[in-house]
């Protein structure tokens, strides 16, 4: 067979029988969909706060460069 079930190789998910049930019972799972979403939430939340650090620091740069250029 080298490797190979039913055409497919070994590792490989497929569209067999029970594999939608499947496919539906975890994605349909509303404990797992609200971690999904909660961890979705953190993880924007802290690219966010990321953002607004860059953008704050650049802020305080284009002040001084600012202040500098006006002091010349």
């Amino acid at each position: 067979m080298g490797g190979r079930v039913q055409g497919k190789t070994r590792g490989q998910v497929g569209n067999g029988p029970g594999s939608e049930e499947r496919n539906m019972a975890t994605s349909n799972n509303p404990r797992k969909f609200s971690e999904k979403i909660a961890l979705h939430n953190q993880k924007q939340a802290e690219e966010t706060a990321a953002f607004e650090e860059v953008m704050k620091d650049l802020s305080i740069t284009r002040v001084c460069l600012d202040r500098l250029v006006s002091f010349k």
